[in-house]
């Protein structure tokens, strides 16, 4: 990957067919993924390599040893027996049923989830034997080989 600063914050980061800019003090990526789990990205880990900058530094806090000591510094007690839990009687006669599922009409979708990374699959023309198309669409012309001038 490819970094180039943007400013001091930000930096604009190349991949091989992805282009993602990375914000280290809002601690933002353009993909996303920053965002969504509170840790660095890909992106957003070259950028700070890139800079020399301590990759820990840019995780939540939540992810740190300190909080996870802080959170269990505390008496945690146990749940004990559900013959002593304080229920509602409103609570204690409820029936929970599932979901009503609504089948749906036709038939069933069965295309596969890929994988990350997996490309998907190129389909090769049968006509001018190129990729990215097939038989149907193919605009290209028809090569026309004489088979009475291929001689062995």
């Amino acid at each position: 990957m490819k970094v180039n600063p943007i400013d001091c914050y930000q930096f604009h980061v190349k991949d091989l067919d992805k282009e993602e800019v990375v914000n280290r003090q809002t601690k933002e990526c353009t993909c996303k993924e920053f965002q969504a789990k509170q840790l660095p990205c890909s992106h957003a880990i070259t950028a700070a390599r890139d800079r020399n900058i301590n990759v820990y530094s840019l995780c939540a806090n939540y992810y740190t040893n300190e909080c996870l000591l802080a959170t269990y510094a505390d008496v945690v007690y146990p749940v004990g027996n559900q013959s002593d839990w304080k229920t509602s009687e409103d609570y204690v006669h409820m029936t929970v049923l599932p979901p009503i599922v609504v089948k749906r009409v036709g038939r069933p979708k069965k295309k596969r989830i890929q994988s990350v990374g997996e490309a998907p699959k190129l389909h090769k023309c049968g006509r001018c034997k190129q990729i990215g198309h097939n038989k149907l669409t193919c605009t290209n012309p028809i090569s026309y080989t004489d088979k009475s001038s291929i001689q062995d």
